[in-house]
């Protein structure tokens, strides 16, 4: 004889306990699908929507159903912040990303404030961009009037004494903003001119003279001026843009 159950035969004993198991799980199914018991009572179909549990929360929800099976139906399914929060949090590395990918605005140096008048003056009179000037005396001597290079180039614009002489200017004067501006201004309106007001081509010229720019018919191979177009032409245009 069967020792299964003193109380039940043994074909109610496996009901009793398949219900028992089914009443256990109930909770489980309706917290994490925001059910509520009412709910799938009155529903009018009599059978219960297929359910997809996280494995993840079984283990925690084990433990709530053999604490308390009814602990489950007080506390509820997750906060809507939890899940939003979740949701809203970027993947790890993407704001990084995203920054990488923003080109950030180069400002003038604070010193070109102080020139402001004298370039807007300079740039009408010759009919040329004052944002293309600022940019020109950005890449060449961030705004500092008493700069002087390795090749003698000298100034805002780092004009050179020849190409000063050439435009009228002379060689003691380029220390002077207002002189220095405008030989260099006068140089770059030639330069633009020549080339059909072609930035790039005129830029490369001041940077390395008419001749390299003849034998080459176009920006010369040289990563200093090429470097020094794509510089000029990146303040030139970030400003024009804002």
């Amino acid at each position: 004889m069967s020792k299964t159950n003193a109380f039940l035969p043994e074909p109610l004993a496996w009901l009793a306990g398949l219900a028992l198991a089914g009443t256990l799980a109930l909770p489980l199914v309706l917290a994490e699908n925001g059910r509520t018991l009412a709910s799938l009572w009155l529903s009018p179909n009599p059978i219960a929507p297929t359910v997809q549990v996280k494995k993840t929360s079984l283990k925690t929800a084990w433990g709530l159903i053999k604490a308390s099976p009814w602990s489950v139906i007080r506390e509820g399914p997750p906060a809507p912040e939890a899940e939003e929060a979740a949701i809203l949090t970027p993947k790890p590395g993407l704001l990084a990303d995203l920054r990488s990918r923003v080109r950030p605005q180069v400002a003038f140096s604070s010193a070109a404030d102080q020139f402001e008048d004298l370039i807007e003056t300079t740039a009408r009179t010759h009919q040329v961009s004052p944002l293309l000037i600022k940019a020109v005396i950005q890449a060449e001597s961030k705004f500092d009037p008493s700069a002087v290079s390795h090749r003698g180039a000298v100034g805002l614009m780092q004009v050179m004494p020849s190409t000063a002489l050439a435009e009228g200017v002379q060689n003691e004067e380029l220390m002077d903003p207002k002189m220095n501006l405008e030989a260099g201004v006068r140089h770059l309106k030639k330069l633009l001119k020549s080339f059909n007001d072609d930035e790039k081509l005129a830029l490369a010229a001041y940077n390395c003279g008419q001749e390299a720019m003849r034998k080459f018919n176009n920006v010369p191979p040289f990563p200093e001026t090429r470097n020094y177009v794509n510089r000029v032409m990146s303040y030139y245009s970030q400003h024009l843009e804002s």
